[in-house]
């Protein structure tokens, strides 16, 4: 979800850049009609294509790419005053209050932070309702179009359809059909090749005037006007967050200019339809328009401006960007997607700074949360856990540290106050303190009537600092304390008892950071790493307990097992990326790490995870095999070419994985792609008369036959002259066109 978030954010990035360009270049360099629309449908569409080009990027932008981040808060959070909890020896077994999940703790400061960054769900649910709202817009707006012109009527004359179909034919398309209807302003053309008139326009203007609208009216349907403001506003309502409304003025004014030098040049008198556009602009006042229907008349500042052209005999331009307008446009983007800023979300922080009060776990059963509030003057400490039976609060004011045994408050900061706080079975236990001249006061209250602090007492006390200890308040410092007092085990045992995955985390992270562990210890922490709920704090831990401890293969093999309780594609890719450089050269090992990249569903996280492995460690062909196996359910083009190109490249004998790789590259649907696939698959060692027989048969699956006289040149260089196999090359070569079958079969020639 950080992924699509992130590809939200650089489409509303690059698309306002690439917009705020073409109005630069439109007013410094370029007056031309076809360049200018060209230049405005690239920075409309562009900032699509690049940041989605970005998403295959390994490395940032020449600009740079931001990662969004909320380093105030993480600042804040780790320089802030914990309440202090000292302990020196090993937890009672004083009954605890018990959850049934295992939460995920955050903490956050409440005050003076700058707004964290939001969910994913909720950034991608406000693209969607948004995207659906307009499009709905869109939709009726549609509608309206054609419930409004459902009433047109068929105009029959005979000098004007002469004249219409005239004007079709220099503009290369079948005669659009000629419509009637009261109540325009100005004449309109529509999709399915249909032109409607104004009733007043037929009733009063003259031949001239008529003729210069129908063949302005022509020029829109030749140019497919229609179906590109209709293409134009689904785009807009999918991309809604993109300043895009003044492009589309300027595609509408460009194409109103485009479709008046087709007028003039037609007419060979640029009056007539100057005449023809002022009339219209007198019926235009307060009349009705069409977002989908371009209109002769449409904008009263434009069509003075275009008036004012066709008196002065300003030279107009009938010719459109051709194929290599568009191509130096396409190649322009891509410059482009390489050169512009991104912006990436970095799913570590944006976890772990998401709200100033955190709910560590909600089933319906068992919740819990804690937030953290320091200031210069004071800091304060709320603590809320709940399941079935309990519903237990601490909220305190001031530092505090426990007794050894964490069973009693030791200490409270002058001018503290602290409350604890029980609701088990319909009835409540509280105690509250306050440090006052020295001296620690304690009340303790059932259902809100104090009682001496007996005996009861004190084992409510004992539950409730059990609970505060391992709440994570100064987490990395107990699990220091505790290590010190009892070793690995104690530590272990206690994040057994810790319903929190984060807090989990501190301790097992903490726990690695204090040495070589022994061998049963290693095995217990990645154990319980691996039974968290939470897969990005499963990540963390496991990864930080890779770096820290020396693993043989053996271990390995049990780490790298861990990897299938990941529900994230995400997590699961960074993991087994983050093991490759250090993992043992063991087949055993090999066979746990493709088993866990195997069950990675997003081609583009597959693709990164089999590519780290190939990049760094020497794999044989049949572990390359399975790499190539395991691209044939990618349904992305580029990541299965990509991946079988990788491959072929670490191949050390085509010939044992050709037949794989052939029918894997055949289910890219891109001729290219798949062209370039199997050309990759030339330029492997030992390529042999199995590796071309391979290519034969996938160069059939070719439809485009440039893409095929391609590949079959470049084999006819490396393909053994075997007769068996030249007789085929031939055959295959035969189905091409004339000029490329000789192409192909001149290759053969050496």
């Amino acid at each position: 979800m950080h992924l699509v978030v992130a590809w939200l954010l650089n489409v509303a990035l690059q698309s306002v850049l690439l917009l705020i360009a073409a109005l630069l270049i439109e007013r410094v360099v370029t007056r031309r009609t076809a360049w200018r629309e060209l230049l405005w449908r690239a920075a409309l569409f562009g900032g699509v294509f690049t940041a989605t080009l970005q998403l295959a990027f390994t490395h940032a932008p020449l600009a740079g790419r931001w990662l969004w981040t909320d380093d105030v808060a993480t600042t804040a959070i780790n320089s802030l005053p914990s309440p202090k909890i000292s302990t020196d020896a090993r937890v009672t077994s004083t009954p605890a209050l018990v959850t049934t999940t295992q939460p995920v703790v955050t903490t956050t400061p409440i005050a003076r932070m700058r707004p964290s960054w939001p969910s994913p769900r909720w950034a991608i649910a406000l693209w969607i309702v948004g995207a659906l709202l307009m499009s709905i817009r869109t939709a009726l707006r549609w509608l309206r179009l054609r419930h409004a012109f459902a009433d047109a009527e068929r105009l029959y004359d005979d000098d004007l359809e002469a004249d219409t179909a005239a004007f079709a034919a220099r503009a290369n398309i079948t005669a659009p059909a000629l419509f009637v209807m009261d109540g325009l302003a100005s004449p309109v053309a529509l999709t399915g090749r249909r032109i409607v008139l104004p009733s007043w326009a037929v009733a009063s203007l003259d031949r001239d005037q008529l003729r210069a609208m129908i063949a302005h009216e022509t020029a829109h349907i030749a140019r497919r006007d229609p179906a590109w403001k209709f293409s134009i506003a689904c785009w807009r309502s999918i991309f809604w967050f993109v300043p895009s409304a003044f492009a589309q003025r300027r595609l509408d004014d460009v194409a109103e200019l485009a479709c008046d030098a087709f007028a003039a040049e037609c007419l060979g008198n640029a009056r007539g339809l100057a005449e023809c556009l002022a009339v219209c602009a007198e019926h235009h006042v307060a009349a009705r328009t069409f977002e989908f229907a371009p209109a002769m008349a449409a904008r009263k500042s434009s069509l003075m401006f275009r008036i004012d052209r066709l008196l002065e005999g300003v030279a107009m331009e009938t010719t459109s960007s051709g194929t290599a307008a568009r191509a130096v446009a396409l190649l322009t983007l891509a410059v482009c997607a390489f050169a512009l800023p991104a912006i990436g979300i970095d799913a570590g922080v944006a976890h772990a700074a998401s709200s100033p009060k955190v709910t560590l776990a909600d089933n319906g059963k068992s919740k819990a949360s804690l937030s953290v509030h320091s200031d210069t003057d004071d800091s304060s400490t709320v603590v809320s856990m709940s399941d079935e039976n309990h519903n237990f609060n601490a909220n305190i004011h001031g530092q505090i540290t426990l007794n050894d045994d964490e069973t009693d408050i030791q200490t409270l900061s002058e001018g503290g106050t602290a409350r604890l706080e029980d609701t088990f079975g319909g009835s409540k236990q509280r105690i509250d303190f306050a440090q006052r001249g020295g001296k620690l006061e304690r009340h303790y209250f059932i259902d809100n009537v104090e009682h001496p602090y007996d005996d009861k007492a004190r084992a409510f006390m004992a539950m409730a600092t059990t609970q505060l200890a391992r709440s994570g308040m100064d987490a990395e410092g107990r699990a220091k304390r505790l290590y010190a007092k009892g070793g690995a085990k104690l530590v272990l045992s206690e994040v057994e008892k810790i319903n929190s995955d984060y807090v989990d985390s501190i301790y097992l992270r903490s726990l690695a950071d204090t040495g070589k562990l022994a061998p049963a210890d290693l095995d217990r922490a990645i154990a319980l790493a691996g039974n968290f709920n939470s897969d990005y704090e499963r990540r963390q831990a496991l990864t930080h307990l890779y770096e820290t401890q020396a693993l043989d293969a053996a271990r390995q093999v049990v780490f790298l097992n861990q990897v299938g309780k990941f529900h994230s594609d995400y997590d699961r890719a960074e993991l087994l990326v983050d093991v490759v450089p250090s993992l043992a050269d063991s087949s055993d090992v090999r066979k746990a790490w493709l088993e866990g990249a195997r069950g990675l569903n997003s081609d583009y996280d597959r693709r990164r995870t089999y590519e780290a492995m190939l990049n760094h460690n020497s794999m044989n062909d049949a572990q390359i095999a399975t790499v190539i196996e395991a691209s044939t359910s990618m349904h992305s083009d580029y990541d299965r070419g990509e991946l079988l190109k990788m491959a072929a490249k670490r191949t050390h004998d085509s010939e044992t994985i050709a037949d794989d790789y052939a029918k894997s590259a055949e289910g890219i649907n891109s001729d290219y792609a798949r062209r370039e696939a199997l050309m990759a698959l030339l330029e492997t060692d030992h390529f042999g008369p199995r590796s071309a027989s391979a290519v034969l048969d996938a160069v059939t699956q070719i439809n485009s036959s440039h893409e095929r006289a391609r590949l079959l040149v470049s084999l006819a260089r490396v393909m053994p002259l075997d007769a068996a196999l030249v007789e085929r090359y031939r055959s295959v070569a035969s189905q091409l066109p004339p000029s490329e079958r000789g192409e192909a079969e001149g290759a053969l020639v050496k």
